[in-house]
């Protein structure tokens, strides 16, 4: 397992590295992508669009991996006085890059749903801070992925 995740990416930082060898040297079976929540300014569709850049350079770059497409989790925070508690930009996000998944290739993983209360709220039970899961958030995501990873990885 190797995370190429850093803090307050989005997705023009992740396509300058991909783009500049950071897929270089090693063989994956599997990706994880999640990305876009860190576009605090730009469009659904461009976010969407990046995503699928992405997507298109670790193909490229990757052939033979398979790709964990995980939705947009959930957003309950100020950021810059912007409002995003009902995380409408990342719902709307997550609508369009769910049709990237084919079930073959690439596989959609959603947790969203366990994320919230009934009322569609963010349960700070799972995400303390609004934005990044707690403990018991990384464990729902974790065993949602699981199977995704034994058909990915063969094990």
């Amino acid at each position: 397992t190797l995370n190429l995740g850093y803090g307050g990416d989005n997705t023009r930082q992740v396509i300058w590295r991909l783009t500049n060898g950071e897929l270089e040297g090693y063989s994956a079976k599997m990706f994880m992508l999640m990305i876009g929540t860190n576009n605090h300014w730009d469009k659904p569709k461009d976010i969407a669009a990046a995503t699928r850049k992405i997507m298109d350079l670790i193909r490229t770059k990757q052939p033979q991996t398979k790709i964990l497409l995980v939705a947009i989790p959930p957003r309950d925070v100020l950021y810059k006085g912007e409002d995003v508690r009902e995380h409408k930009r990342n719902l709307e996000v997550n609508e369009i890059i769910r049709t990237f998944a084919d079930g073959k290739d690439v596989w959609w993983l959603d947790c969203n749903a366990q994320y919230v209360d009934a009322q569609g709220k963010l349960r700070k039970d799972l995400f303390p801070d609004g934005i990044h899961p707690g403990p018991a958030g990384y464990r729902i995501w974790r065993d949602t992925a699981l199977p995704y990873f034994r058909k990915g990885v063969g094990r």
